[in-house]
């Protein structure tokens, strides 16, 4: 049997599903996602890794494969072609190949049960998600209108505490504490400001102050991009510390100087953040879209977009924070009540 060494680089595809099938790769060393993609989503099946084998359910009939296979890691492998494969297969006694054939069509049956399942989940959170956003647009709305009608600026507009909240709520399809929730996100991002107010009589009043019109305006529109597109419209879970970080210190910064400010804007994020900072850093807020360089200078870096970097951080660092709400919707038991 010949056998046939192939690399691979991290991102790269062994195969795809619906390639034909029948060959086999060994791993000598790296790691290997085994995955289906389903309504252009990702659905990961498995991890494979030195001394395993990828391939093996299309082992005995060549058919076209049922999943894909891209490297984690730099991949070394070990290839088989299918008539090499088919050759080593037919010397297996008949009785072991039943057996095994039976396991791998059991394998299939497990991986297209996992995908379904994971769809299912998959789809009730993006409900949820968009379900949330959609009432902080409409909460964010309603605070709009309500600066507008009293013929407020940002910053002018008060809400009395003894604002009559349930109707409204009602209103909106949700319930009032969920309604509050969504208000709370606002008042932490600083859009809404608790205000004390005392009168003559010495007895004092709280109120809620609306600071910053633009981001409610930045965030009506964001929430519906997200409704098509989904999380690919955000920067990485696992990049975003990192982007906000560096925001936060370094956006009227117009340029970076990566061979001398870079270090010491490292250690400054990892102090911040209290984390390792990831290898590849400057890369990887390259591939995302957030860091470039300037001009033909290798060493120097700008945001992509600085005028607009700011205000995408915030809204985003506001829609992580809805999107840990649970919705909590009026029913038809709530309303016969």
């Amino acid at each position: 049997m010949v056998i046939q060494l192939k690399h691979f680089k991290p991102g790269e595809i062994l195969f795809r599903e619906g390639d034909p099938g029948g060959d086999l790769f060994f791993i000598e060393n790296g790691a290997v996602e085994i995955f289906h993609t389903r309504n252009e989503t990702d659905v990961q099946l498995n991890t494979v890794g030195k001394g395993e084998l990828i391939g093996t359910v299309t082992l005995f009939d060549a058919s076209p494969r049922t999943a894909s296979a891209r490297a984690i890691t730099e991949v070394k492998a070990q290839y088989y072609d299918r008539e090499a494969v088919k050759k080593s297969v037919n010397n297996i006694p008949e009785g072991i190949r039943a057996v095994i054939k039976d396991i791998l069509i059991r394998l299939k049956q497990t991986d297209d049960k996992l995908v379904k399942s994971h769809l299912i989940s998959l789809k009730q959170t993006r409900l949820c998600e968009n379900t949330v956003l959609t009432h902080a647009a409409q909460a964010a709305k309603l605070l709009l209108w309500l600066a507008g009608k009293q013929g407020k600026d940002a910053g002018a507009l008060c809400l009395s505490p003894d604002i009559d909240w349930p109707p409204i709520a009602f209103a909106l399809g949700m319930k009032q504490e969920y309604l509050e929730e969504i208000m709370e996100v606002f008042r932490e991002h600083c859009i809404l400001q608790d205000v004390f107010t005392v009168d003559e009589a010495s007895k004092e009043t709280l109120s809620f102050q609306l600071q910053n019109t633009a981001q409610l305006e930045i965030l009506i529109p964001w929430t519906a991009r997200f409704f098509d597109e989904g999380r690919s419209i955000m920067i990485e879970d696992s990049l975003f510390p990192w982007v906000k970080g560096l925001v936060s210190a370094y956006s009227n910064t117009p340029l970076l100087s990566w061979s001398c400010e870079w270090p010491e804007v490292c250690e400054a994020l990892e102090k911040q953040i209290k984390s390792p900072l990831p290898e590849n850093l400057i890369q990887l807020l390259i591939k995302a879209n957030i860091l470039q360089y300037a001009g033909m200078k290798a060493n120097r870096l700008t945001f992509v977009s600085p005028e607009n970097i700011r205000e995408r951080v915030a809204v985003e660092d506001m829609a992580r924070q809805l999107l840990k709400l649970k919705p909590k919707l009026i029913n038809a038991e709530t309303v016969s009540a």
